[in-house]
């Protein structure tokens, strides 16, 4: 009775952990949005092909996610690290051409929100020195509070420079 009890009270616990895979389909649609909890999956058919995002880790102390990309024929996945507000192009059938745009829209442990758009195909090569089936990434960073306070600080100096130069012109 007591074994039979533990054996329930493990499998509730797994269910409980478990992650989930969302299915969508790339041929009808340009853009779709994900919320998803750590180790959650998307698996894409686009341009005939099924890919597989999987959002390992979630570190919100950074405001960053782990992703990993299961391109078909590639013999490793790709990982990437991913922060809010950045944009991931990925190449999936190898033409050097990138096919799909991912981006972390918000993050955190229980709700990270993923926007991945199909790219439009122009038929020549984006970039040709990247490697095919590879991840590519666009950062759009903020200037940072060093930076902030530089620009302040030489503001300041400006200031007094020419509140001096004012007053002895004055004298």
């Amino acid at each position: 009775m007591f074994l039979l009890a533990f054996l329930a009270l493990i499998s509730l616990s797994s269910l409980a952990n478990a992650a989930s895979l969302y299915r969508e389909d790339f041929s009808q649609q340009q853009q779709q949005t994900f919320n998803l909890k750590e180790k959650d999956a998307i698996r894409l058919s686009i341009f005939g092909n099924e890919t597989e995002i999987m959002l390992r880790e979630v570190f919100e102390e950074k405001n960053a996610v782990k992703l990993t990309i299961f391109i078909p024929g590639a013999e490793t996945p790709v990982y990437v690290t991913l922060s809010s507000g950045q944009t991931m192009y990925t190449d999936l059938d190898k033409d050097k051409i990138k096919d799909i745009a991912t981006k972390a829209i918000y993050i955190s442990k229980e709700n990270t929100i993923l926007a991945i758009s199909k790219l439009e195909q122009s038929g020549q090569s984006q970039q040709s020195n990247e490697l095919t089936g590879e991840s590519s990434l666009t950062i759009n960073e903020k200037p940072s509070i060093k930076t902030g306070i530089y620009i302040s600080v030489a503001i300041i100096i400006l200031g007094l420079i020419i509140y001096f130069i004012i007053r002895r012109k004055k004298r």
